[in-house]
């Protein structure tokens, strides 16, 4: 992943952390990549002003990354995990009248059910 992706990434998950968007599995692993980032970044930077001025954490991730290849690749494991576990999470779900349940992130059949006409 680029140093510049990594950056970005990395700041998008923080926010979500932070403003608790997160839940379950996506919420341990934001969790961990924030303790992380408060490990390494410890002294330079306050988390706690990500919410204000996002660019400032994006910059020092990408300025890190590109000096240390250890922190860029840890970082980056975690993004990733992290991006795993979104994007294997149902973002929609739509419940027809049909009784046809169809997640439209993968288009996979949930459930069905029929019903008789009774006349």
């Amino acid at each position: 992943m680029l140093e510049t992706e990594l950056a970005v990434a990395t700041v998008k998950i923080v926010l979500d952390v932070l403003d608790k968007v997160t839940g379950g599995a996506l919420e341990e692993v934001g969790t961990q990549l924030l303790q992380y980032l408060k490990t390494k970044l410890q002294g330079t930077l306050k988390l706690d002003k990500v919410r204000e001025d996002p660019a400032l954490l994006r910059a020092t991730v990408l300025d890190r990354a590109l000096e240390d290849k250890r922190f860029k690749s840890d970082l980056e494991q975690l993004v990733l995990k992290f991006q795993k576990l979104e994007s294997n999470t149902a973002k929609t779900i739509q419940n027809n009248q049909s009784g046809v349940n169809i997640n439209a992130e993968n288009s996979n059949v949930v459930g069905q059910q029929f019903f008789r006409n009774q006349q």
